[in-house]
């Protein structure tokens, strides 16, 4: 018997599973309606942690200032981040509330982070990236002076 072949789509929307006591998560991509509810915590985040690593203002965290804080200073990354942790787990996994985030261990609660984030960043980044692409295709073709044929 051979075993079904993944299409794009399914590797793309892949989940990863994860239980937590007697219960059993799955951790996929945000949905829209999932990303709606976390914009908010992440811009609070984000602002935040631009705060805390002195960058108020207009430049923005790179992923080297966050990976060199993180090597240099994890506890000041988990002291940020933990109040943050139950509703995140909450708006990213269905059916989880914030009071069963609270009862995870904490060794799950990170590997629980980790699959949330892998999950999800980078998808978001390509997302934006593309969206960002094609708006300024757009923009420029609508700033174009329409083109006059003789």
């Amino acid at each position: 018997m051979t075993e079904p072949q993944k299409d794009d789509i399914s590797i793309i929307f892949s989940e990863d599973r994860v239980n937590v006591g007697d219960k059993e998560y799955s951790i996929k991509p945000w949905t829209l309606k999932q990303l709606i509810g976390i914009w908010p915590l992440l811009s609070v985040l984000t602002a935040s942690l631009q705060a805390k690593m002195g960058l108020e203002g207009s430049k923005a965290i790179t992923a080297n200032e966050l990976l060199t804080l993180l090597q240099t200073d994890p506890q000041k990354i988990i002291e940020f981040l933990l109040p943050y942790i139950p509703k995140f787990f909450s708006l990213s996994i269905k059916d989880m509330s914030e009071e069963d985030a609270l009862e995870i261990d904490a060794g799950v609660c990170s590997v629980i982070l980790l699959k949330i984030l892998s999950k999800n960043i980078a998808h978001l980044k390509n997302s934006l990236s593309l969206v960002v692409g094609e708006m300024a295709t757009l923009t420029g073709a609508m700033t174009q002076p329409p083109s006059s044929e003789q």
